[in-house]
């Protein structure tokens, strides 16, 4: 999940002439990778079992 989240966000810097993401672009990176790994909004992605 983490080289996917690295990979869009590297495409999405890329695209930029400055170092800042937008709102938008952090939502939209977020929609991809819950859509990739099937994750539900609501749902957590961080495993907090120890």
């Amino acid at each position: 999940m983490v080289d996917y989240l690295t990979e869009l966000m590297e495409e999405k810097f890329a695209a930029k002439t400055n170092n800042e993401l937008s709102d938008e672009d952090k939502q939209s990176i977020l929609a991809q990778v819950f859509e990739k790994f099937n994750v539900e909004e609501g749902d957590s992605i961080i495993n907090t079992t120890a």
